[in-house]
């Protein structure tokens, strides 16, 4: 059980490693070393700026990731209407 210096101590640490982690943030976006990304948004950024693909290689890219939307979606839907 904490007592109410244990407890005052938890919440400074948790206020100032916030307050830190923000600064490290902000100074990397400043210096245009901010790198953090999403998922969809490296996988956006690599089929754009990656290897070259042939024309078949997508077509069977873009048939699988039909497939995973369909999929997705009707997950979603048998979700919804159980």
């Amino acid at each position: 059980m904490l007592t109410k210096g244990g407890l005052l101590m938890c919440i400074l640490n948790f206020f100032s490693s916030f307050v830190s982690d923000g600064a490290k943030n902000l100074h990397d976006a400043a210096l245009g070393e901010y790198s953090h990304e999403s998922e969809s948004i490296s996988e956006i950024r690599a089929e754009m700026f990656g290897e070259e693909l042939s024309d078949a290689e997508r077509v069977r890219l873009d048939w699988r990731m039909m497939g995973r939307d369909a999929r997705v979606a009707i997950d979603k839907y048998a979700l919804t209407h159980e």
